[in-house]
């Protein structure tokens, strides 16, 4: 798998709190935690974004992909730019 397990975590953590709100549960109170825990990963995010924390894929920390020579061919386009001019 290409993403890394920290990254699915983060956004795994954000779409909890996006489905939560939207669903009216209280991110306040004893819910205060998934507020939490999603500000955290929108940091994290950013951290990342800025160069400040580096992917374990970068570190060494799990493999990179693997080429495994599969190619994937297909026919030209039937459809594009020039062919649809004017519809």
């Amino acid at each position: 798998d290409p993403v890394p397990a920290v990254v699915r975590q983060q956004a795994a953590t954000i779409a909890i709190y996006w489905l939560m709100s939207r669903q009216g549960v209280a991110t306040e109170g004893p819910e205060a935690t998934i507020r939490k825990n999603y500000e955290d990963a929108i940091r994290w995010l950013e951290q990342v974004a800025a160069g400040k924390i580096l992917l374990p894929a970068a570190t060494g920390g799990e493999s990179p992909p693997r080429d495994d020579g599969i190619v994937i061919v297909s026919s030209d386009r039937v459809f594009d730019r020039t062919k649809m001019q004017g519809f």
